[in-house]
């Protein structure tokens, strides 16, 4: 969801998956307080008129819901690339969340990024398209995302027989270390048999002549014949047609899958603040209407000063950065912010 303009982390009230229904309507799939994706509305993405399934209200959109907001407008043409054909250049979704003309631009730059890192590692490896038999997909789109969504967006290889969705694999490999004595060496022994060759994308220039196509097609309205002619005039093999994977296996419902007796609670209150204040900043709140989480206050403290609080348990920085980015007076720096406990911010 970076970059998306209602874009948030993967969390409760997130939408994480689109589904198309009858007339033209939308099931909007949002993650409940247990992380459970739910169908909570049904919407007319042109006019955001909804009938709510289920108590969920969606707050934002994060990226597995993002890839299939992409794919599912492709395939019912509402998105026509670069553009969004509704009367107001707008995808309806639930809860007054709209995902819009730039966000498919953005949202086109990231997969057309992963697209072209698939095809410059088939290019450097040399294998056919069709060798590529299986695809593992982890984290998110280990759990959320729909392959067949996936693949239509360009985030997983277009020839495929089998797809696994393996979950949240970081933290499977987390509790396998913690309950076996041997789980680090036996990990270790495993890496030590793979046989790699690095490739650094940002000097390959297989990946610089792809790139560029998919900016072009993503972006700026290229067609795919045009896309093909274009690699192929760079010495590069075109893409297929999509051939859909005959097997799709998945392995978990949810990104924590064994959530244990006592339940999941999302911790509230961390203790502290991250506060500061930066010359020049001129109190428009900019940074606190962009931030997706609602994890930021601007207050004044006279003098024409003001201070920047984020709540540490809803952001740290490492995501979206929105409120850093929409600076009018370019002042504001995340990472100059200060801890603070919580009750000495008076």
């Amino acid at each position: 969801g970076q970059s998306i303009d209602f874009g948030m982390l993967a969390a409760p009230q997130a939408i994480s998956d689109i589904a198309l229904g009858e007339n033209g309507l939308w099931y909007n799939i949002v993650l409940s307080d247990k992380l459970h994706p739910v169908r909570a509305a049904l919407v007319d993405p042109r006019t955001g008129k909804e009938d709510r399934l289920d108590g969920t209200i969606a707050r934002g959109i994060t990226g597995t819901g993002t890839v299939a907001a992409m794919a599912v407008g492709l395939e019912t043409g509402i998105i026509k690339l670069p553009y969004v054909d509704t009367p107001d250049r707008k995808i309806h979704l639930t809860n007054g969340i709209t995902f819009g003309e730039e966000d498919v631009r953005e949202a086109g730059k990231a997969t057309g990024a992963i697209r072209a890192g698939h095809r410059t590692l088939i290019e450097e490896v040399g294998v056919a398209d069709e060798e590529v038999r299986t695809m593992y997909m982890a984290g998110a789109s280990g759990t959320y995302v729909d392959p067949i969504k996936a693949q239509t967006v360009g985030l997983i290889p277009r020839v495929l027989e089998k797809t696994v969705q393996a979950g949240n694999t970081s933290l499977m490999m987390s509790y396998d270390i913690l309950v076996d004595d041997d789980g680090l060496d036996k990990m270790q022994d495993v890496a030590n048999a793979i046989s790699s060759k690095h490739i650094m994308f940002a000097s390959s220039k297989v990946f610089e002549d792809i790139y560029v196509n998919e900016i072009a097609y993503w972006t700026e309205g290229m067609s795919m014949e045009m896309y093909n002619e274009m690699v192929q005039h760079a010495g590069l093999r075109p893409l297929p047609d999509i051939v859909r994977p005959k097997e799709i296996v998945r392995l978990v419902l949810s990104d924590i899958p064994v959530i244990g007796a006592r339940g999941l609670k999302t911790l509230d209150d961390v203790g502290v603040y991250l506060m500061g204040s930066f010359e020049g900043c001129i109190g428009c709140k900019k940074c606190q209407k962009e931030c997706p989480e609602c994890a930021l206050q601007v207050s004044a403290m006279g003098h024409k000063k003001f201070l920047i609080r984020v709540n540490t348990e809803h952001c740290l920085g490492t995501a979206c950065k929105k409120c850093q980015s929409v600076c009018p007076e370019s002042v504001y720096d995340f990472s100059a912010l200060k801890i603070v406990k919580k009750g000495e911010d008076a």
